[in-house]
């Protein structure tokens, strides 16, 4: 049964925003539902099938919009958040360790939906092979992410986001005359550009599009459109083909930062090591998020993918949600998947620009202390407003140590 992704979640955002405002204003609202079933009656109808299934994930939504609603309205039986504490000096250690997981800016473009990051905090690093060390799970996770931070939902406000000039060292990247690369003041050596434009022609090989773009059903995007038509909750976020492949040049900054970090290593065992050449985002409502995340890796796990490391970040104070590394049973190569919310997703959007910010000056010895922590402290106010879903702080890490 063929499904119109589009226009189901076209669907969903129309009946989502007519169910959000059913809670704020009754009245307006049945007139604008009015409204809308006379003008849809004379549109063209989608498959029984398609419209079926995108009613059923609005309702879902809807629910969950209302479940939120609720816990509002009884403050007691909110989830508890965890304790927050100042963070302490700026390390520049740490700070080049989280480059890789957070987004980039131009991975997706301004004004897209809001369903999806998968380019962005510092993606935790690998040793040679792939194989991931103590310290790189203690990092955010990887995902790509809208410039802009996306609208704020009915009653909320968006918060006054610190505003810094562009950092030093971010003209267009280039190829140099020699074959090598260079951008932000990073280089790769002829050699090193060469391996990384393999690597990501072979993920590109994984991911599943022909040279057309299109997709039959081997490679991993198609086994993750199987997995989410199993799921009762959740699917994957907007225009998951679109942002499913890191671009080239995200690529090469990568495997040009942990290069300068790893010396030791050859750019064939870095690039291995990169596990969000390829990278997805699924979106749960709250009161099942905890339920549905497990369901979900049952899913993959049947379809064959291994499961090789899950970072639960609902605990932190900056970042919250889930960030899944896995291994495509066929190809071999790693990719990644992050298990948000809607108001995490949202969140990790509205930081993008602050994180870039910070990261930058975090590198950059003659930063001011107090612009340093007026971004972490933005960052952490933004994180602060996200729901916990019930039962994520006791979803547990998972590393798998026969890989």
């Amino acid at each position: 049964m063929a499904i119109d992704y589009a226009s189901r979640h076209d669907d969903e955002r129309d009946k989502q925003a007519d169910q959000a405002q059913r809670v704020e204003r009754p009245d307006e609202a049945r007139e604008a539902a009015a409204d809308t079933r006379a003008a849809r009656s004379t549109e063209t109808r989608e498959p029984a099938e398609t419209r079926t299934r995108a009613e059923y994930y609005a309702s879902e939504r809807a629910a969950d919009a209302n479940h939120r609603a609720e816990q509002q309205r009884h403050p007691a039986e909110k989830t508890p958040q965890p304790a927050t504490t100042e963070p302490g000096p700026a390390d520049p250690a740490s700070a080049a360790q989280a480059h890789d997981e957070r987004p980039h800016p131009d991975e997706q473009p301004r004004g897209q939906d809001t369903h999806h990051r998968n380019d962005g905090p510092a993606a935790p690093g690998d040793r040679a092979g792939g194989e991931t060390t103590d310290e790189d799970a203690r990092r955010h996770p990887e995902s790509s992410a809208d410039d802009d931070a996306p609208p704020p939902r009915p009653g909320q406000e968006r918060r006054s986001e610190p505003r810094y000039p562009p950092p030093s060292g971010s003209e267009d990247p280039r190829t140099t005359p020699d074959g090598g690369w260079e951008w932000k003041g990073l280089r790769l050596e002829p050699p090193a550009s060469q391996t990384a434009d393999k690597a990501v022609a072979a993920r590109r090989d994984a991911e599943g599009r022909d040279a057309e773009g299109s997709y039959g059903d081997r490679g991993i995007t198609p086994g993750m459109r199987r997995a989410e038509s199993q799921l009762d909750h959740g699917s994957l976020a907007p225009d998951t083909e679109k942002y499913a492949l890191k671009t080239p040049d995200r690529f090469k900054e990568k495997l040009a930062r942990r290069l300068a970090d790893r010396p030791d290593k050859s750019a064939e065992e870095v690039a291995a090591g990169i596990h969000d050449g390829i990278r997805y985002t699924f979106i749960f409502p709250d009161r099942c998020y905890t339920e549905d995340t497990a369901k979900l890796e049952d899913k993959l796990g049947e379809q064959g993918y291994q499961l090789i490391e899950r970072l639960p970040k609902w605990g932190e104070e900056e970042y919250k949600g889930i960030n899944t590394r896995w291994k495509d049973h066929e190809s071999g190569q790693l990719f990644e998947i992050q298990y948000h919310t809607q108001g995490s997703w949202e969140a990790k959007q509205q930081t993008h620009d602050v994180y870039e910010t910070l990261t930058q000056k975090l590198n950059d010895p003659d930063a001011l202390p107090a612009e340093i922590k007026k971004l972490r402290t933005y960052q952490r106010e933004v994180t602060a407003a996200v729901p916990v879903p019930e039962g994520a702080l006791e979803i547990e890490p998972y590393k798998n140590k026969d890989r």
